[in-house]
């Protein structure tokens, strides 16, 4: 059973329910690898809520832009496209929805990050024009782990990575790894 609060006259799932955890504050920090570079972090983060035609989108900001999100009381979470058009985006309800872009490919496999090991887990896969993008979500964290690579030709093989490596969702629940960090000292 998922619960919901109410967000105004919005209902929206407990974030300690969903896959991916939309409140005003929540911040994701991933290490980001791709063909251009290495060890890069892009932030994700929950900044405000929007109503559009009587909904209750979530805004979260990246390095890519601003996106809108919502979930509804089974978990799914529709994300609006640039066309301001409504997808869903992913499904975790059983049978998945075929419309969702997401498809789950197994359910509570151990997904090892630098965070830690996650056993509440959806895998996913989407298929692109000429790239598949692999990755997992945490219950009650959100998206941490996702890999694309491209299937065509020589170019094909590794093309981008994320790894969640910090996460900071509603008041007071802080994930971190701990163990990357510089240390100056006076001697």
């Amino acid at each position: 059973m998922r619960l919901a609060l109410w967000i105004g006259l919005f209902p929206v799932l407990l974030a300690a329910d969903s896959y991916f955890p939309l409140q005003v504050g929540n911040r994701w920090v991933y290490r980001v690898n791709d063909r251009q570079s290495t060890s890069r972090y892009v932030v994700w983060r929950v900044t405000r809520v929007e109503s559009l035609e009587g909904t209750a989108w979530f805004v979260v900001q990246s390095g890519a832009g601003e996106t809108r999100y919502r979930s509804d009381a089974e978990g799914r979470v529709y994300r609006l496209n640039p066309d301001q058009g409504e997808e869903l985006w992913l499904d975790p309800t059983e049978p998945v929805s075929p419309r969702a872009l997401l498809t789950i490919e197994s359910r509570g496999v151990a997904v090892g990050t630098p965070l830690g090991d996650f056993t509440d887990t959806l895998s996913y896969r989407r298929m692109m024009s000429l790239s598949l993008e692999r990755g997992a979500f945490a219950a009650g964290v959100g998206l941490v782990t996702s890999r694309t690579t491209m299937l065509s030709g020589s170019s094909g093989g590794f093309l981008s990575s994320l790894d969640l490596v910090e996460a900071w969702l509603g008041p007071s629940r802080l994930l971190t790894s701990g163990s990357d960090g510089l240390e100056l000292t006076v001697d």
